[in-house]
Parts: structure tokens; C-alpha cells; sequence
């Protein structure tokens, strides 16, 4: 009895091959980080710039105690501590892109736009007074 057709075991094979590619090369989306918790992705990117393994060492207990007080969610304590693991690892490079990737998938949370907008707010009406004298 035959259970697959050869072009369906191709398709299959071809599943799996894509399913593996994108888990193991991290094509998978990073988490986004809470507001309260985005100074981390800066403290974190000086200490694998400097190469600071102290440092990253004491980043890594306080890393795990935000996430055992619940103060980190579990996708966020998993993007910080594969950072760390490179780092405690000398592999500073990948620490470095893991890092960049992290910051760079960061979207702006409603915390950044009301931030932004009291700090710039006041700047756009002087600027819009301005203009109006001007005309």
C-alpha cells in the first residue's frame, strides 16, 4: 500500500526544509519589548559593544529577576538571554546582531508617541506661530 505520492513526499520534504530554515536561522519575528523594560536593549547593546563581561554578567541576574518578578514577559526574557548566552560565550559579533535585530524591530508603543509628542508638541505650535507672522 502506498501511503504518499512522490510529489507529495516533495512537498513535504519542501515544509520541512522552510520550517527549519526559518526556526534555526531566526527569521522568526523578535518580541516586541515593553516600554518600561526598552532601556534594557540600550544597556545591553553598550555592554556587547564594550564587550563587558562583568557587566553582562549583572545584566543577566537582573534579567532573570524582572522576568521571576513578572516584571518581563517570557518572549522577552528569551530575545535578552540568547543575547546574553552569545556574550558569556565571546561570540560578541552574534551578540551584536542579535541585539541590532532586537532594536530594530521595535515598533513605537503608545508610551513613545505621548513621549514624543509632549517633548515636541510645544516646539510644532511655536514653529506653526511662526510661519503665521511670517505670512
Amino acid at each position: 500500500m502506498i501511503l504518499f505520492k512522490s510529489s507529495q513526499i516533495s512537498i513535504i520534504h519542501l515544509c520541512i526544509l522552510c520550517w527549519c530554515i526559518c526556526t534555526f536561522s531566526g527569521c522568526g519575528e523578535k518580541p516586541q519589548i515593553q516600554a518600561e523594560n526598552r532601556t534594557l536593549i540600550v544597556a545591553m547593546a553598550t555592554l556587547v559593544a564594550s564587550q563587558d563581561l562583568p557587566e553582562m554578567n549583572e545584566m543577566s541576574v537582573l534579567i532573570k529577576d524582572k522576568f521571576n518578578q513578572g516584571e518581563m514577559s517570557k518572549a522577552e526574557f528569551q530575545a535578552f538571554d540568547e543575547i546574553i548566552a552569545l556574550s558569556l560565550m565571546n561570540q560578541w559579533k552574534a551578540a551584536q546582531d542579535q541585539i541590532s535585530m532586537l532594536q530594530n524591530s521595535q515598533k513605537p508603543q503608545k508610551e513613545d508617541l505621548e513621549r514624543i509628542t509632549r517633548k515636541h508638541l510645544p516646539e510644532m505650535k511655536q514653529l506653526n506661530r511662526k510661519n503665521k507672522l511670517k505670512s
